[in-house]
């Protein structure tokens, strides 16, 4: 459930064909990821307003994600979020809730793997 304490998503796939949740994003997204078409092979990143607070969507794809945590939290730390809050999507085999958790511990990560209820 996105709540004003949330300050981003994290979401990772194998392929976005076979996502289940690219519909729900992308209306919470306002059709950014329709418009924006990400690709199986690259990460993505998306704002958009969350009850009047800045709120980010990065996409990974597949388990090669972690080259690129350092580079998200970056940006994060530049966008000044008010939180430290993370919903984790994950639609691939890798526990990445516990893999983010364990790298950055200053930070909270709410694993909605397999409950797609955003």
């Amino acid at each position: 459930m996105l709540s004003p304490d949330i300050s981003g998503l994290f979401w990772f796939t194998t392929t976005l064909k076979e996502s289940s949740c690219f519909n729900n994003l992308d209306y919470i997204f306002d059709g950014l990821l329709s418009l924006n078409n990400p690709k199986d092979e690259d990460p993505s990143l998306f704002f958009t307003e969350n009850f009047t607070n800045k709120i980010f969507l990065y996409h990974f794809p597949s388990i090669e994600a972690g080259n690129h945590f350092q580079r998200a939290f970056e940006i994060i730390s530049k966008n000044n979020l008010e939180t430290r809050k993370f919903i984790v999507i994950n639609e691939t085999q890798k526990n990445w809730t516990e893999t983010l958790s364990k790298k950055y511990s200053n930070f909270t990560f709410i694993d909605y793997t397999n409950s797609i209820s955003i």
